[in-house]
C-alpha cells in the first residue's frame, strides 16, 4: 500500500478553489458535474450530461459527484452515472458496490452541501458544509 497522496476536490462555485481534500493510496478518482458549461442557450448554460430519456441536458440538484473506484475508468462511469441519479438512490445503488465510495455535492450556490459514503478518504473540508451526512 502507498502513502496517501492528497486530491483536491474542486468547488463547484469558485473556478480554481477547492472544498475539500482526500487522500487516495490506492485506485482513482474521477468527478463529473455541469458546474462548467460550455454552451449557452438563449442566456441559459446548457451543461454536457444528456438526460436518456428526453435528450436534454440534465437539470440536476446536484453540483457534482466524486468517485473513488479501483481504476480510472471505474471512477469516471460511476461518476456519471450516480450524477444523472438522485442521491438516495446511488447511496442505495452503491451498498452493493464495496469497492467505490462516493460524495456528493448539492448545487446551490448559498452554500455548500455534501453526502459522502461512510469509506469515502476526506482528509480536510477546506470550507465547512453547511451539513455533512455519512450514510
Amino acid at each position: 500500500r502507498h502513502q496517501p497522496v492528497p486530491i483536491g476536490i474542486a468547488d463547484p462555485w469558485n473556478r480554481g478553489d477547492f472544498i475539500g481534500v482526500i487522500g487516495l493510496a490506492d485506485g482513482a478518482v474521477a468527478s463529473s458535474g455541469q458546474d462548467q458549461p460550455r454552451l449557452h442557450i438563449q442566456g441559459q448554460p446548457i451543461g454536457h450530461l444528456l438526460d436518456v430519456w428526453t435528450g436534454w441536458p440534465i437539470e440536476a440538484a446536484l453540483a457534482s459527484v466524486t468517485v473513488v473506484a479501483p481504476t480510472a475508468l471505474e471512477a469516471d462511469v460511476w461518476s456519471t452515472v450516480l450524477f444523472v441519479m438522485d442521491r438516495e438512490s446511488g447511496m442505495a445503488l452503491l451498498h452493493t458496490a464495496s469497492s467505490l465510495q462516493a460524495c456528493w455535492i448539492t448545487s446551490d450556490p448559498a452554500g455548500v452541501d455534501w453526502w459522502m459514503t461512510e469509506g469515502f478518504p476526506l482528509l480536510d473540508d477546506v470550507k465547512e458544509s453547511r451539513e455533512t451526512n455519512e450514510s
